[in-house]
């Protein structure tokens, strides 16, 4: 295992990796916070709804590692829990693939003033 750990001086490319990884530091401090968590949010879906294999395998670690255990209704969580349940106007492949409990789990997030397929309620405009 320090084999692994240990950088061959012939081979070195930490600087290069160091060189990516600050790149994508400042690239990623250029975007608004709300910027940021819409693509987020988008990469998130896409990674568990479009992908070719283990779609299941892949939405459950997506729900395990970033839907809350507590019932905590932000907007990212209420969005990525209603995209990976194909209610946010694009179906998900994935949610076919969802065990129940992941299902209930996604569904403690979406408003329960929702129906499948409809846009989040908003609240009445003032005149």
């Amino acid at each position: 295992m320090s084999t692994g750990l240990v950088v061959d001086p012939t081979n070195d490319n930490t600087e290069a990796i160091e060189e990516v990884w600050s790149n994508c530091e400042k690239e990623t401090a250029k975007r608004s916070p709300n910027e940021f968590r819409t693509k987020l949010i988008a990469s998130l879906r896409q990674l568990a709804c479009d992908a070719k294999e283990s779609r299941a395998a892949i939405a459950k670690g997506v729900i395990r590692n970033w839907i809350p255990d507590k019932n905590d209704r932000g907007t990212f969580t209420t969005q990525l829990a209603r995209g990976l349940l194909g209610e946010d106007g694009k179906p998900c492949a994935a949610t076919n693939d969802l065990a129940p409990d992941d299902i209930s789990k996604l569904r403690e997030f979406v408003p329960k003033t929702e129906s499948p397929g409809t846009a989040p309620a908003t609240a009445p405009s003032k005149p």
